[in-house]
């Protein structure tokens, strides 16, 4: 089996993508779609900057990320803690109802755990 097939760098690769993917969504995505439903809610978006609408809005997110804003961090890292959360909550279901999928000896045997 050569690297490039390996099951290990297939499993890093995914993870990765995974991450980046979710990264890149609360960096990108989630900002937007904050912007889109404020918008819509509370009006046009002013911002603290000569820039107003989505522009102003993301030059004012960048800028409470460089200064570490809590809610701007929030915002771009929500996706990621949820993919890896929901994950966790997953694995360890899958974990727990793992004796669901053993094949019985017996078809007239009950299933216990």
């Amino acid at each position: 089996m050569n690297d490039a097939t390996a099951p290990g760098k297939s499993l890093v690769a995914q993870e990765l993508i995974w991450s980046l993917g979710s990264l890149l969504a609360g960096l990108l995505l989630v900002p937007a779609m904050v912007y889109l439903v404020g918008s819509r809610m509370f009006g046009a978006y002013k911002g603290t900057g000569a820039i107003a609408g989505l522009s102003g809005f993301y030059s004012d997110y960048a800028r409470d990320l460089g200064s570490l804003h809590l809610t701007a961090w929030t915002l771009a890292l929500g996706p990621i803690v949820l993919v890896y959360a929901i994950r966790l909550i997953l694995g360890h279901l899958n974990f727990q109802f793992s004796w669901l999928r053993k094949p019985l000896k017996n078809p007239d045997e009950s299933i216990t755990p």
